[in-house]
């Protein structure tokens, strides 16, 4: 079993500013692999791997090392109101486990 989703944000940066985008799985969860984490049970304490991808499922694992596997954007200006979009997707795969509300944090860095 494979389910995927995935969810948009915004990064506000001074205008034609480069940056990188991070992403950072919480490390308490136990995530080994670059662009990987676990969702921990709310009340079962099963923990489901996931991995975080900067293009569809099974595309580029987006992780947090800059120049290897972040996203590049340039500042579209602030004061113009004109953030840039990003979509992160992520897939767990073979994740049969019991029903419960499963969670991580994720650390989204911008460096600029």
């Amino acid at each position: 079993v494979t389910n995927s989703g995935s969810t948009t944000f915004k990064v506000n940066c001074s205008n034609k500013t480069p940056f990188t985008v991070g992403m950072a799985p919480s490390a308490l969860n136990g995530g080994t692999a670059v662009g990987t984490g676990f969702m921990l049970g709310a009340t079962n304490g099963d923990k489901v791997p996931y991995t975080l991808w900067s293009g569809s499922a099974g595309g580029t694992v987006w992780g947090n090392t800059v120049g290897t596997n972040t996203v590049a954007g340039t500042g579209g200006g602030m004061a113009a109101g004109k953030a840039v979009s990003f979509t992160v997707y992520a897939q767990a795969v073979n994740a049969d486990f019991a029903q419960d509300n499963y969670a991580d944090t994720v650390t989204v860095n911008v460096n600029y």
